[in-house]
């Protein structure tokens, strides 16, 4: 019965958040909470008029990509919606690399040899190594592909920013962040 509160509790901890978060990217309050500097961006004018790009800076009125090697300043009031790019098909394709790779492998390594019309045995190294690239490489490919399809599933495109939607609340934004000195988030806050 203790275990039913605690979930419920941290579900009531964690709804509020999501909406929050979810309120983010609908906020006309500026670009004060839009996004890292060098977050890949696509913008959206009132034009129809489309550019993808390396976001540069921002503030509560304007915001700079980098697109084609210039740098492109657009106001606020022009935009309609600026979206964050997600990343291609390639980390799912390693991921599914190393999981199928990481099934494979210790799954040879524990296998015997022999065992269809005759007893089993131990097997030598060489045996051994054949199964380890063997499995390994088969698993791995597999998963490659299982990776590669699940990643296609998921939407690349990310809402940052709604001209269109006026409404104004607290806003908090959350971006994962990767650093070779390790990993964390960036939370952003504004009202």
């Amino acid at each position: 019965m203790r275990f039913t509160y605690v979930v419920l509790a941290c579900c009531g901890l964690v709804a509020p958040a999501a909406a929050l978060a979810q309120g983010a990217a609908a906020s006309g309050a500026g670009f004060t909470t839009l996004a890292p500097a060098g977050t890949a961006v696509e913008v959206v004018e009132e034009s129809g008029a489309k550019d993808r790009g390396r976001l540069l800076r921002f503030d509560g009125d304007s915001l700079t990509i980098e697109s084609d090697g210039r740098e492109r300043t657009v106001n606020r009031r022009d935009v309609s919606r600026v979206y964050r790019r997600a990343d291609s098909v390639m980390n799912g394709l390693f991921i599914g690399l190393g999981v199928g790779a990481g099934i494979g492998i210790p799954g040879a390594v524990s296998m015997d040899c022999g065992g269809i019309l005759g007893p089993t045995r131990r097997c030598t190294g060489s045996e051994r190594a054949n199964m380890v690239v063997g499995l390994g490489g088969i698993l791995g490919g597999l998963g490659m592909g299982i990776g590669v399809g699940l990643d296609a599933l998921v939407s690349h495109r990310h809402l940052l920013y709604d001209g269109h939607n006026q409404k104004h609340g607290a806003i908090v934004t959350v971006f994962p962040k990767v650093m070779r000195s390790g990993t964390g988030l960036l939370v952003t806050t504004a009202w």
